[in-house]
């Protein structure tokens, strides 16, 4: 009697399992093993690079996850997802050397008009072929909002949708989901680049620069570094809890050009749950401190007559005279505005495409 109950009981739990399965956006094949308490089970990655989550074992020992008592505080840490719907996205080929990588908001639709028609779908640049993809976030019960970036997503082919609330504080998510769609969707490229649309990337001097770059363990951006320790809200980079309880000094790059080779993709997507607290707002700060946890920190590469970052000095919405930019930028980035966008991209017009600095002289 007692066995029957519990094949019933067993019965019952597969058929609300399968139910709740199929009508799931996920993959749940490419996630699984994901362990949401706080560690990763290696037993279940499935795909993910084992000797990388041995890696972040070892360090489990010693990091331990952080509950914060500030009431001011929500941490919102991301559990990368690749969804099925994103499984025609196309955009990478066998020869894809660069993928760009552009967190949008669904508003953004102008934007995104712009930087297709200035950074045409698989271009080459100085031999290389570059792609790019948008990761967008919108809320599964926000049907007007979804159902109009699928139906851009069906014309143009470009894009991941990110389901969950389209808000800075979960900007991460987004970008942990976009990272985890390319480290599956784009096995052959060599590098992934993640970059914002209020800028202007001069792919010419990129790829002379990435020509550089070491093709492993390769984290390369404009440098910056930041301590984590406890802080009070209005922090002018990231907000910690007034009770956290280390002090680190974290290097990274900033999010306007985070150039990552694949092999360390994994690294972040496991890392993160890694992470004793995951400061909100703030992915590109995130993304070294989980990449320093396991010795990998910026590559300060510096290549005669290059300048990865120079930002637009008129950031409230006035314009710039774009003239003046130099010849020997990767990324100019700060123009908040569609309208500005477009004037800046106008100007620089075959700029965009050819290499007018990051040359190393002495090669």
């Amino acid at each position: 009697m007692r066995a029957a109950f519990f094949i019933v009981l067993l019965l019952a739990c597969l058929s609300l399992l399968i139910s709740f399965r199929s009508c799931d956006f996920r993959d749940t094949a490419i996630i699984e093993g994901l362990d949401t308490s706080f560690h990763y089970r290696s037993n279940t990655i499935g795909e993910l690079n084992v000797t990388i989550v041995k890696e972040w074992e070892a360090l489990g020992e010693t990091i331990h996850p952080f509950k914060t008592k500030d009431e001011m505080v929500v941490e919102i840490r991301p559990i990368p997802v690749d969804y099925k719907q994103n499984n025609d996205v196309a955009v990478c080929r066998s020869d894809t050397y660069l993928i760009l990588f552009y967190p949008s908001r669904v508003m953004d639709a102008g934007i995104r008009k712009l930087i297709r028609r200035n950074v045409p779908q698989g271009v080459i640049v100085n031999g290389k072929r570059v792609n790019r993809v948008f990761v967008i976030a919108v809320s599964e019960s926000d049907k007007e909002k979804l159902e109009f970036i699928q139906e851009e997503k069906a014309v143009y082919g470009d894009i991941v949708i990110s389901l969950h609330q389209d808000s800075l504080a979960s900007i991460a998510q987004s970008v942990w989901d976009g990272f985890l769609w390319i480290r599956n969707h784009c096995k052959h490229t060599v590098f992934a680049a993640k970059v914002d649309p209020d800028e202007v990337i001069f792919l010419g001097n990129l790829i002379n620069y990435l020509g550089h770059a070491p093709r492993v363990r390769f984290y390369g951006g404009n440098y910056r570094e930041f301590v984590m320790k406890a802080r009070k809200e209005g922090d002018k980079l990231v907000y910690f809890p007034n009770d956290y309880p280390y002090t680190t000094r974290v290097s990274y790059v900033s999010g306007a050009l985070t150039i990552l080779s694949m092999d360390i993709i994994d690294y972040i997507i496991v890392g993160a749950q890694y992470e004793p607290f995951f400061a909100r707002c703030t992915d590109d700060f995130m993304i070294g401190a989980v990449l320093n946890q396991v010795g990998i920190i910026p590559n300060r590469l510096i290549i005669p007559n290059c300048t990865l970052l120079e930002l637009n000095t008129n950031p409230n919405n006035s314009y710039e005279d774009y003239n003046k930019v130099s010849n020997h930028v990767v990324v100019y980035h700060g123009m908040k505005k569609e309208e500005q966008l477009a004037e800046a991209l106008r100007v620089f017009g075959s700029r965009i495409l050819t290499s007018t600095g990051c040359f190393d002289v002495s090669l």
